[in-house]
């Protein structure tokens, strides 16, 4: 009988065979509440830094994996029903197999701004 163990490790091992390449989106000291205020949006969808990979992520960052492709990126305020809620601009990259992408988020003149590091 196969363990939820082994089935889990089966797919994270496919899974990180597939999403090789890296993006990090660093928080900079302008971001009240650090990055942790903010959602990351890729693709229309939220993404974290998964517990596995918390310990690659550096500091005020979020740590996602991704396969090689085109993407748009977007950081927005935590809270969705806040009243003028924070949204960046939108970023879109084009992210190779094995390659690390950084972007840098800060708040500048009351706008969330996403820039390339």
């Amino acid at each position: 009988m196969t363990s939820i163990k082994s089935v889990w490790e089966k797919f994270n091992k496919e899974w990180d065979a597939i999403n090789r390449s890296t993006l990090i989106v660093l928080g900079d000291a302008s971001l009240v509440g650090g990055i942790s205020a903010y959602k990351l949006y890729i693709n229309r969808n939220i993404h974290r830094t998964e517990k596995r990979f918390a310990h690659l992520a550096p500091p005020n960052s979020i740590y996602v994996r991704l396969k090689a492709g085109v993407y748009t990126v977007v950081l927005r305020e935590y809270d969705a029903m806040k009243p003028d809620r924070k949204e960046s601009n939108i970023l879109n990259i084009d992210i190779h197999d094995n390659e690390q992408i950084i972007i840098c988020a800060s708040l500048r003149d009351e706008h969330l701004i996403l820039s390339f590091s």
